[in-house]
């Protein structure tokens, strides 16, 4: 049986269009993920609102983050736990009270890293774990992300935010310097000299100094006319 030319030629280009489909690279997780990318960070709420949001990073002793819930409690006031994953699997009883008492629990990755310096597969499942651990402890997806060792996110970090399921990653513009662990009255003025409506305040749970500080801190806020929120209350229309 005779093949003419024109079969040959038609017979060889598709199999040179076989070979360049084989040979293209499939789409790498960046480039998947990157049409999913976390707004600019909010570091702030509304100077308007007469509000502020103490945040506290959300890892520590059980009786420092006892402390702060407690003292929450009693002033009537709501906070915002970001919360460590490893500390969530922990002590899931902490993150269900947290929610049952009206504050919010965010995301603040599974293992606390330097999330800036990671690539975007490890951001992502840093990420992703924790919200994981979250939901399995309470039930509910956290709404909030904040990026872990870092006041600012980066461009990774906001791909990876995005494919975590995250719209904006939750900063901060006040620090109040407990991490330190300073004198008492340097926390409550870090915050009480700077403090104004709209602010997202940074603390933790894990230092004594917290604990210690939190009461002069409410005590100051309500003499300047300030209510302590959730960030969702905070942010909310």
């Amino acid at each position: 049986m005779s093949i003419d030319r024109r079969t040959v030629m038609k017979s060889g280009l598709l199999i040179a269009a076989a070979a360049a489909v084989d040979l293209q690279p499939g789409p790498t997780f960046a480039e998947s993920a990157a049409h999913k990318v976390a707004g600019a960070d909010i570091n702030h709420g509304s100077g308007h609102s007469g509000k502020v949001a103490l945040t506290f990073h959300g890892a520590g002793a059980d009786h420092y983050a006892r402390s702060i819930l407690d003292q929450a409690k009693e002033a009537g006031i709501g906070i915002t736990i970001m919360a460590i994953g490893t500390w969530v699997q922990a002590k899931p009883a902490f993150a269900r009270r947290v929610l049952a008492e009206g504050h919010d629990l965010g995301n603040h990755t599974m293992h606390h890293l330097g999330i800036k310096h990671m690539s975007l597969p490890d951001a992502t499942r840093e990420i992703t774990e924790c919200t994981s651990i979250i939901k399995n402890a309470t039930g509910q997806q956290p709404k909030w992300f904040r990026p872990s060792q870092t006041q600012n996110s980066n461009l990774v970090v906001r791909q990876a935010a995005g494919a975590a399921g995250f719209a904006q990653c939750i900063t901060y513009n006040l620090d109040s310097l407990d991490y330190l662990d300073p004198a008492m009255h340097i926390v409550r003025d870090a915050v009480l000299s700077q403090v104004k409506a709209g602010d997202i305040i940074s603390m933790h749970l894990g230092h004594e100094v917290t604990t210690r500080a939190l009461a002069p801190i409410l005590h100051g806020l309500i003499a300047k006319k300030l209510k302590p929120v959730t960030i969702s209350n905070l942010l909310k229309a």
